[in-house]
C-alpha cells in the first residue's frame, strides 16, 4: 500500500532479479513503477542493464557452425527440443524452432520447469511462470502469469498438463476465473 499525494493505492510487486523490482497498480490498470537496486545498477540505467544482462547475440561464425546452430536449446515437457535462433531476451521476440522445424502457434511448457512460452509465427511473444491453484474437488489447475502483469486476460490455464477445458475455476480463496479454450477470459473474471 502506497500513499501518493494523500491517495492510498495498492501495488503488487514482482522481482525480476536482484537488480529490479516492478510495482504494478492492483487491478486492471497498466500503471507501474520500475525500482532499481543502486547497489546492483550503480548508474540506474535500467535499459542498458537489461540489455547487458539478458541479451546474448550469436556471432555469424557461431551460427554457421553445425555444432552450434542455435543460440540455446531447451527441452519441452513433451520431450521435443525448443531451439533459439537468437537469444536477445523476451522483448526482442526471439525466433525459435522445434526439432529444426517452424513452430505452430500455441503455448509450450519447458520440461522440469515452471516456465511456459506463447509462440506465434515461430517467435516467442510471452514468457509465463506457472502457479498452481487447488480446486474444490482436490485437483490442481496451473495458470501462467507474465513477469510484469501477473495473471491476466489471455493467460493460459492447464489441467493435467493440457490446456484446460472451458469452465469456471478457483483461483485462490476469493476469486474465480472463467476459461475459454484454455485461456482466461477477462470479461468473465470475477471475485466471490
Amino acid at each position: 500500500m502506497l500513499d501518493i499525494s494523500g491517495e492510498k493505492r495498492l501495488y503488487n510487486h514482482q522481482f525480476i532479479d536482484n537488480g529490479l523490482m516492478i510495482l504494478k497498480l492492483d487491478g486492471h490498470s497498466t500503471e507501474f513503477f520500475v525500482l532499481a537496486n543502486q547497489n546492483v545498477i550503480a548508474d540506474l540505467d535500467v535499459e542498458n542493464y537489461l540489455i547487458s544482462k539478458y541479451s546474448n547475440p550469436i556471432s555469424q561464425e557461431k551460427r554457421s557452425s553445425l555444432k552450434s546452430l542455435y543460440a540455446k536449446e531447451q527441452q519441452l515437457s513433451d520431450g521435443r527440443m525448443l531451439q533459439f535462433l537468437n537469444d536477445l531476451g523476451y522483448p526482442a521476440k526471439p525466433e525459435v524452432k522445434i526439432n529444426h522445424k517452424s513452430v505452430e502457434d500455441g503455448f509450450y511448457r519447458l520440461k522440469g520447469s515452471d516456465i511456459a512460452y506463447k509462440i506465434e509465427d515461430s517467435k516467442i511473444l510471452m514468457e509465463y511462470y506457472i502457479e498452481k491453484f487447488k480446486q474444490g474437488d482436490g485437483q490442481f489447475i496451473e495458470v501462467g502469469g507474465n513477469r510484469i502483469n501477473g495473471i491476466t486476460e489471455g493467460s493460459p490455464v492447464w489441467l493435467y498438463g493440457k490446456l484446460a477445458p472451458n469452465g469456471e475455476y478457483q483461483k485462490g480463496w476469493f476469486s474465480k476465473i472463467q476459461v475459454i479454450d484454455g485461456i482466461i477470459n477477462k470479461r468473465a473474471q470475477q471475485s466471490i
